[in-house]
């Protein structure tokens, strides 16, 4: 009995014609263990109490059986159609993706209504997710041209930590191999800004709560903390390198930006990538090992920024 109703009330099946499949089947086989030994007992002659049970059994075993075949028979013939009419329906624009908790249009997605049910249950979520925007897809696309291009320049892309150190870790790879040696990139190019204060200062945009120089340098030292155009001039005129900023809208041919030692120069020019105006990765220069690279040429129609300070 307990059993019983443990199939009605605490275990619905998410399919109702399975469900009641399961409570039939739990029905007869619970009668005929109860009333089978009762029904045997009150017969007294043996013989007769065994062609009775087999007669029991019979009656028994017929229509459970039977009726699970049907059951089968007619299950499987709707899914199958089911299947047939899912495969050739060209409507489906959409990838329909199991998560944490379900949407209640499912049932535009083609989402059964017994396969809802079960998803409910399990407290899961249904997520559409909808094809690339075309200008998403064009601007991947566009990225990725663009590496194929930069590395048949021999500028092999390497990709940086997104942490807010972009710009440090990109010199510390370039120049000292190690991009975790950003912390020490970072207090080399404030000590610089300190140290050449009249220059840089000019050259800074101030913002709300930054709006002194110490304010600034002493915020620019903590990890985590943007660098732009400022702290790239003075890793230039730092470290005696050039450094040739690329993005995709400029192309391959000549960088965006280039920003100029001011001083003596000790390394051969360093690549950067400004991906989608917000983050910097490094390009290591497979020619720069057997010679410097060459010189943009002046009779190029590309405008080029160069930052003088």
């Amino acid at each position: 009995m307990m059993q019983l109703c443990y199939l009605l009330i605490v275990k619905p099946h998410a399919d109702k014609a399975t469900h009641y499949m399961e409570i039939f089947n739990e029905i007869v086989l619970l009668g005929a263990i109860y009333f089978l030994p009762l029904f045997t007992d009150m017969v007294a002659n043996g013989a007769l109490r065994s062609q009775m049970g087999w007669w029991f059994n019979i009656m028994l075993l017929i229509p459970l059986f039977g009726a699970n075949l049907v059951y089968v028979f007619f299950m499987g013939i709707r899914r199958t159609c089911e299947e047939m009419r899912n495969a050739c329906s060209k409507k489906k624009k959409a990838v329909v993706v199991v998560a944490d908790k379900m949407y209640d249009d499912a049932d535009k997605f083609g989402i059964e209504a017994s396969e809802k049910k079960a998803i409910n249950k399990q407290n899961l979520e249904v997520v559409v997710e909808e094809l690339p925007d075309a200008e998403e897809y064009e601007a991947a696309i566009e990225k990725e041209s663009f590496l194929q291009a930069m590395q048949k320049r021999g500028l092999d892309l390497k990709t940086i930590e997104k942490d807010g150190n972009c710009v440090f870790r990109s010199i510390g790879l370039l120049l000292f191999e190690d991009q975790a040696k950003h912390m020490q990139v970072r207090h080399d190019i404030v000590n610089q800004l300190i140290e050449k204060r009249e220059k840089y200062s000019k050259k800074i945009s101030f913002s709300q709560g930054l709006e002194t120089f110490d304010a600034y340098v002493e915020n620019m030292r903590m990890e985590g903390i943007w660098g732009d155009h400022v702290e790239l001039q003075a890793a230039a005129d730092m470290y005696g390198v050039d450094i040739n900023v690329y993005t995709v809208g400029s192309g391959v041919q000549r960088p965006n930006m280039i920003v100029e030692c001011t001083g003596e120069i000790e390394y051969l020019p360093i690549s950067l990538w400004f991906e989608d105006d917000c983050h910097y990765h490094a390009f290591t220069d497979s020619a720069t090992s057997a010679e410097p690279a060459m010189a943009p040429e002046d009779n190029q129609e590309e405008q080029i920024d160069i930052l003088e300070m």
